[in-house]
């Protein structure tokens, strides 16, 4: 179970300083998280890490360059990391505050102080702690005045001053190193009403202080706010209040001075979505700013230059591009563009939880925007019944929200005006019923948002709603004051009504006819209600839980199945008896012995949750699959057939409440969680089933349901064993995909139904629309929906949506609106006739707009070569302005349709780009001649810009972690073996293998391909699947093949003897191929044979001898090789490659591989292998891929096994260790694994100390692989990279390591 992507938690609407920006740092805050992105503008801002470890709301964060500082009132907890690295402090002692809470962090931001941070508190005092020094001080800035710190900031001018603002509208400046209070200031009691009486003055709340600021350009002065839209400027030095503003209509959010603009400040008011711009010289706003739309901004602050330092996620300008991944990875913005968001920028949290920068001058959000996440717990997320694109999630923050899957985006919010508990779609996908706050349930359109029917079922929130599958006119819901309703769906008009002593917490109706419904109690008991009797009895009572029950879900595919989560920490099995099943489909009633009815027990207690269980949910494709989540934070998946624990998946940082998978997409399931975040998982464990759907053989794996028994099927022990662990499916969804793969047979059609079956599809879908116009290059095979394009049509497309634009203005469809949205119109699709190289028309529009000087200056174009130096000098000016826009049409209008295409990739608008470079015209640099109006575009020289905006979109999509919108970008260009290469080195084999079906793929890319499906298949022991790769490999390849899978098998520990006769019936036929590639591999490959199977030819020992001896003199030849020559190495990847050092280092990692690890070697012989595996590995990383993360962490491997008896162990070591040191070839490329969420931000918890790699000792980024002891843990990248270098474990056990 891979996290693959996931939403992102809004930022926290409640907290002071929601963002914080520092010349390194651009952070925010949700509701238990820190998020913090890089300060770097080249590399699109990524999201470095996610900060947790709270469990309980923050009220505040602070950050430094060094430190990053949260509290929690509630649990009065202070939480503190390391900026650069996130590894946690040690808790503040509680002690320090008293018996105060705090409520205000702030870190100071200076370099003499960075470790001085001070905590304000309800009782009007201040804390101030030096960490280095592990003391703290107390100031008292209420006095006699029962007061709370409100706000804190300290000075740039004077480090050691601490501006601190209270609730009783007083502003206090302290000093830090005095430890006094330097002055004090009443800020707006001379701002109130003069009306007031003074019995008003003395029972009235006095303003609170809401925000600061301390003035950039002068020590003395420091802007003040208030709840109240005063705003003040205070004289420190004078102790007083030197200017009054223009009270706001609101109240004040965020108030900031600008750092490039002397006396310039801004504000939010956290109502509406301007923001005010101020200057200190007026006392009234100069102007009113929309940042984004009708979105409320709630707080904004200024973006300081980026640090000098470059991070380490910097590409390099000058990389050499000769390899895929090096060239994609070393892609930045072009020379004639430096800075792209030139101008004061700032950062702004927005009302429905997206932050985003804004460049103040030219009036955009720029390239960090995040997704408009969750502000409060999410309780449930759900695919849609009729559409497995689409997803809901609804949350404690009063909203439910409609995701867009496919392309990762938010397609509508709807405002419930209520903490939302629940939601369900129905089964037309047209509406959703919500659970709400107060006992009130909700039904809302899809399509538009609104409110359809509102209505109150109970006195308390409504915990879960359902809506029946069979019978679509009826809803269940569920309420915490015990009341069960079941209603109709189209009014809310009550049909039953079940009450109970207890809360009813999960409710669901059963599979076959909707006659019978479940409901969980707090009571510890389910029931089961038959909807057609005419008692509210239950027919069954389900008892066994020692905890209150949460949820309930009935088995789609068992329908006489069901289980429930719980506050004992336990997951249960329950199967119903014949008699209830009956009910589901014939209306009867039964005689109830008492009146709970009949009483069950489970079949099956699943345990290994250590904490409260919720979420819960039935697997589509193998129905005995049961996956649950926690409050422990993890998600279970379980084996019902025998009640193991497969695997567990860790990424949330709280509660896990809910979990969905769509019966059209069995391999994505997304969850939910009190972290706010949503979060998508590829079940790794069942991606055979997609490689035999791509082999053509997933009939194989599809059984009836008659023939899988829940509870009791296989042996407990044997079912985490990978042999004996058969994973079938079925289901009316597997066997519908079946049928359409029978009839229509077409390579891209197979690529179109098994990839949206099995794979995710923001980014799955594109491949798929772009390999199926390259290999048809027929319209009708594009995806409309898809974020990449081919980049063939996407001059089509521009045209098509212009004419049609165009259509409906000369209709004058939009006219009513008003002559100025006319105008603007008209101007917009001016701009896109020119972007598709229509100048005429251009002119033709901008005149019907009445913009004259537009029209004048981009008429010359058709034939005045001397406008052209004019136009340039316009762009140039515009580029200096941050118009990029702009800019973009002169530079189209004089010929340079090249550069204005160069800028508009250097702001990620590469579709755009590739449509410039295809439809507009570009001047002869070798005669400066200016092109006629409607010249012919030079296929010859767009051709090399297309692909070269290919790599830098598929660069893009890589820094995301998504490789496979990256391999599309790429086959959207016809860059087709480049971007089938990037799909096989990320893991993703079993597209591969249809991609190789729908394209034209080089012989060598299929023999890589077809090599990993066959290692792949042999450790599932799915030996059909395996022995057609082996078929499709060239022939002198296939020996070794066999060999490296036999050697995979034998070397697992869940091998034993009665599985030779499959393997040696499977294998047998490919060891007595005469011909191959390597006469030393064939060779070792048929020892290994002869060893394992045959059980002759000298024993294990010998045959490991052999191998050992020639690696050590192979190696030993090599390193000096490389020691003499100054290591100039071919490329590893080179079909051509000479049979140099890097041929030598991956020949030995094979022959090591051929090695046998049972228990009859002697211990020495065994552990000679791994030195020198672990020193191939070590070299191969450093000279051959570039990993110089696994370097230190293979040549430590090696050390440990070295045989200090031996000098010329010890010899081989120093060598290594000499040539490693020498450090990377200048201008040799990186060939990094890149597997799906890869860059996906470690979760970094405060107090955690375990859950760390194995190999660089960091909490793994992106998805997981674990180690054989089910506990040791890498990332997947880092097992994808450290495969290519070394077969064997890093936990040096002898077992080979596959993560794929």
């Amino acid at each position: 179970m891979n996290q693959i992507a996931f939403i992102p938690a809004g930022c926290a609407q409640t907290h002071l300083g929601t963002v914080i920006a520092t010349p390194t740092y651009l952070c925010y805050a949700s509701t238990i998280s820190i998020y913090i992105h890089a300060n770097a503008e080249s590399e699109s801002y990524p999201l470095l890490r996610v900060l947790t470890g709270p469990q309980n709301t923050m009220s505040s964060f602070s950050l430094n360059e060094e430190v990053v500082a949260c509290i929690t009132p509630m649990d009065k907890k202070v939480f503190l990391w390391e900026a650069s690295t996130g590894d946690a402090f040690e808790q503040v002692p509680n002690s320090m505050f008293g018996d105060n809470t705090p409520v205000i962090v702030s870190v100071n931001p200076s370099q003499q102080y960075s470790k001085r941070i001070a905590f304000g508190c309800d009782g009007g005092i201040v804390v101030v702690w030096d960490v280095n020094l592990g003391r703290s001080f107390i100031v008292d800035v209420g006095g006699t005045r029962s007061t709370v710190v409100s706000v804190m900031e300290w000075s740039s001018h004077s480090p050691h001053l601490l501006a601190v603002g209270t609730r009783n509208g007083v502003v206090t400046i302290v000093d830090t190193v005095t430890q006094r209070v330097r002055c004090e200031v009443d800020c707006f009691d001379s701002l109130r009403p003069s009306k007031e009486s003074l019995l008003d003055r003395l029972l009235l709340e006095a303003p609170k202080v809401s925000a600061i600021s301390f003035d950039p350009f002068s020590p003395t002065y420091i802007l003040a706010a208030s709840v109240k839209g005063f705003i003040v400027m205070i004289d420190i030095e004078q102790s007083n209040v030197v200017q009054a503003f223009e009270p706001t209509a609101g109240p004040i959010t965020s108030i900031a001075f600008l750092r490039d603009q002397p006396g310039g400040f801004i504000t939010t008011d956290g109502a509406t979505s301007s923001l005010q711009v101020w200057n200190v010289s007026s006392k009234q706003s100069l102007r009113s700013i929309r940042a984004k739309g009708d979105e409320v901004a709630i707080c904004a602050v200024p973006v300081p230059p980026p640090a000098a330092a470059s991070s380490s996620l910097s590409p390099s300008r000058n990389a050499s591009s000769a390899n895929l991944l090096g060239s994609l990875t070393s892609f930045n913005v072009p020379s004639n563009i430096d800075a792209i968001q030139r101008g004061p920028n700032i950062l702004i949290a927005f009302r429905n939880g997206s932050v985003s920068l804004f460049n103040l001058e030219t009036c955009k959000v720029g390239l960090l925007d995040t997704a408009p996440g969750h502000c409060e717990t999410v309780f449930d997320c759900r695919f849609a019944t009729h559409d497995p694109d689409l997803m809901s999630s609804c949350s404690f923050d009063g909203t439910i929200r409609i995701w867009d899957v496919k392309r990762m985006l938010l397609n509508t919010t709807i405002n419930a005006r209520k903490a939302v508990y629940c939601a369900d779609w129905s089964p037309a996908g047209d509406m959703i019923l919500a659970g709400l706050l107060g006992g009130e349930a909700a039904v809302f359109s899809v399509s538009s948002g609104k409110e359809i029917w509102r209505k109150k079922f109970g006195d308390d929130v409504i915990w879960r709603v359902t809506w029946c599958r069979s019978e679509a006119g009826i809803v269940a819901l569920a309420s915490r004051d015990g009341t069960v309703t079941v209603a109709a769906s189209q009014d809310g008009k009550t049909l039953r009504a079940y009450r109970h002593s207890s809360s009813a917490f999960g409710v669901d109706f059963d599979p076959v006819g909707g006659r019978i419904i479940a409901v969980g109690c707090y009571d510890n008991k389910a029931r089961l209600y038959h909807l057609e009797s005419d008692r509210a009895i239950p027919v069954a009572t389900l008892v066994g839980h020692e905890g209150e029950i949460s949820q309930i879900a009935f088995n789609r595919q068992f329908p006489n199945i069901l289980a429930t989560t719980s506050n004992d920490r336990t997951v249960r099995v329950w199967s119903l008896p014949e008699f209830v099943t009956k009910l589901m489909a014939v209306g009867q009633s039964t005689p109830q012995a008492t009146t709970d009815g009949l009483f069950l027990q489970p079949i099956l207690t699943l345990s290994g949750h250590t904490n409260r269980t919720r979420g819960l949910c039935w697997h589509p494709l193998c129905p005995y699959l049961l996956l649950s989540g926690s409050w422990d934070s993890t998600i279970r998946m379980w084996d019902t057939r025998s009640g193991a624990c497969l695997h567990v998946g860790r990424a949330h940082a709280a509660d896990v409440y809910s979990i969905s998978c769509h019966p059209e997409r069995p391999m994505i399931i997304v969850t939910a969680s009190r972290d706010t975040t949503i979060r998508f998982w590829f079940l790794h464990l069942l991606s055979q089933l997609y490689l035999d759907a791509a082999f053509g053989v997933l009939r194989e794996d599809v059984v009836s349901v008659e023939t899988i028994k829940i509870g009791g099927g296989i042996d407990p022990k044997a079912s985490v064993d990978k042999m004996q662990l058969q994973l079938p499916c079925s289901g009316p969804e597997v066997t519908a995909l079946l049928a359409r793969l029978d009839a229509e047979p077409q390579p891209h059609q197979r690529l179109k139904h098994i990839a949206k079956f099995f794979d995710f599809p923001y980014g799955a879908a594109d491949i798929v629309s772009c390999a199926s116009f390259a290999a048809t290059k027929s319209l009708m095979t594009i995806d409309p929906s898809a974020t990449v394009a081919p980049t063939d049509h996407l001059a089509n497309v521009a045209i098509t949506t212009a004419n049609a634009r165009a259509d409906e203005l000369r209709k004058k469809k939009i006219s009513a609106a008003g002559s100025s949205n006319r105008d603007t119109a008209l101007k917009n699709l001016a701009s896109d006739y020119l972007r598709l190289g229509d100048t005429k028309e251009y002119c033709s529009l901008m005149l019907e707009a009445g913009n004259f000087d537009a029209a004048v200056g981009a008429a010359p174009a058709v034939s005045a070569e001397h406008w052209r130096l004019v136009c340039k000098k316009a762009a140039k000016l515009h580029i200096d302005q941050g118009d990029y826009a702009k800019a973009v049409d002169y530079l189209i209008m004089c010929g340079e349709s090249h550069q204005a295409a160069d800028i508009l990739a250097s702001v990620t608008q590469f579709s755009e780009a590739v449509v410039v470079v295809q439809s507009c015209t570009q001047a002869s640099q070798s005669t400066q001649s200016f092109p006629p109006l409607l010249a012919e575009v030079d296929a010859r020289v767009t051709a090399n810009k297309i692909v070269s905006f290919a790599k830098a979109n598929a660069a893009r999509y890589l820094v995301e972690g998504n490789a496979l919108l990256a391999c599309a970008s790429l086959i959207a260009a016809d860059s087709l073996d480049q971007g089938v290469q990037l799909v096989l080195r990320s893991a993703c084999i079993p597209m591969g293998h249809l991609l190789f079906h729908t394209l034209a793929v080089p012989r060598e890319l299929l023999d890589y391909g077809f090599s990993q499906s066959l290692l792949m298949s042999a450790s599932h022991f799915r030996w059909r699947t395996a022995t057609l790769a082996l078929d499709r490999l060239s022939e002198p390849l296939r020996l070794a093949a066999a060999a490296d899978a036999l050697a995979m098998v034998i070397s697992d520990a869940s091998y034993t003897q009665q599985y030779k006769f499959d393997v040696e019936r499977a294998l047998e036929p490919y060891f007595r191929i005469s011909s191959n590639d390597d006469v030393t591999t064939a060779n070792f490959g048929i020892s290994l044979w002869n060893v394992a199977i045959q059980s002759n030819q000298g024993g294990a020992a010998a045959h490991n001898e052999a191998i050992l001896k020639r690696c050590a003199d192979d190696l030993r030849i090599a390193l000096a090789e490389m020691e003499g020559h100054g290591r100039e190495i071919s490329d590893p990847m080179s079909p051509t490659r000479s049979r140099g050092p890097v041929r030598i280092f991956e020949n030995v990692r094979r022959w090591l591989h051929f090695t046998v690890s049972t228990a009859e070697v002697p211990v020495e012989q065994r552990q000679r292998t791994l030195f020198l595996a672990f020193l191939c590995a070590a070299l191969l990383a450093q000279s051959a891929y570039q990993y110089e993360n696994l370097v230190a962490s293979a040549l430590r491997l090696a050390a440990t096994f070295v045989d200090n008896g031996s000098t010329q162990s010890i010899a081989l070591l120093a060598s290594t260790r000499t040539v490693c040191s020498i450090g990377v070839r200048r201008g040799s490329e990186s060939y990094r694994c890149l597997p799906l969420g890869a860059k996906l931000p470690s979760r970094i918890h405060a107090t955690e100390r375990t859950g760390k790699s194995v190999l660089s000792d960091r909490p793994p980024r992106g998805p997981v692989f674990i180690l054989e002891d089910n506990e040791s843990l890498v990332s997947l990248q880092e097992a994808l990279e450290w495969y290519r270098c070394c077969w064997f474990s890093p936990l040096a056990t002898s077992q080979r390591i596959l993560p794929f």
